[in-house]
């Protein structure tokens, strides 16, 4: 579970698109995560990884208690994801991204759509909190599922992770891959 989330967003990005998103966002997790308080929801704007690490750094030594997770808004002229993915893991944030374009309302003709990207959004960064974002009321047609993620620099993403739930949507199974970095799989 959470206490506390942060959007953390590049400083350039539009303050109307990043407060509708965050409004958006609230709608969501309120109909989702009853127990969480919104006032909480903070928006960060960044310009590099150092003032990001510097920042999560002074929240988790003044309020090592609390659980923070984190909504990145993506860009081309914010930090590369692995970066900012590697600096929030260094500090046990969970977090999950979006990219700029759709955290943009007026991007879209189909209001369903828009909710369903924050609907996505909040189911990942439960899941990754450890949460389970939804409970199935019947069993489903087939005896499993099977879920697989994807990890990785851009060019070079491979599965990450592998589930396998029952046809009551339990998790029976989960297998995560070896990271190799950019040397790729060893030769043996």
């Amino acid at each position: 579970s959470l206490d506390r989330i942060l959007i953390i967003h590049h400083f350039h990005l539009n303050k109307n698109i990043v407060e509708t998103f965050r409004e958006e966002l609230v709608k969501v997790i309120n109909e989702w995560m009853l127990e969480y308080n919104v006032e909480d929801l903070d928006v960060i704007p960044i310009d590099n990884i150092q003032e990001l690490d510097r920042f999560i750094s002074h929240i988790k030594e003044e309020h090592p208690e609390i659980r923070y997770g984190a909504v990145l808004i993506l860009n081309e002229r914010m930090i590369k994801y692995d970066e900012l993915k590697d600096c929030l893991n260094k500090y046990q944030v969970p977090s999950q991204g979006i990219k700029e374009w759709n955290c943009n309302k007026d991007n879209f003709d189909d209001e369903k759509l828009y909710h369903s990207i924050l609907e996505n959004t909040v189911a990942g960064l439960i899941g990754k909190c450890g949460g389970i974002p939804w409970i199935l009321n019947n069993k489903l047609s087939a005896d499993f599922y099977l879920g697989l993620d994807s990890g990785g620099p851009e060019k070079q993403r491979s599965w990450s992770c592998a589930y396998v739930f029952d046809g009551y949507g339990e998790k029976i199974h989960q297998r995560e891959a070896e990271y190799y970095g950019k040397e790729g799989l060893p030769s043996s």
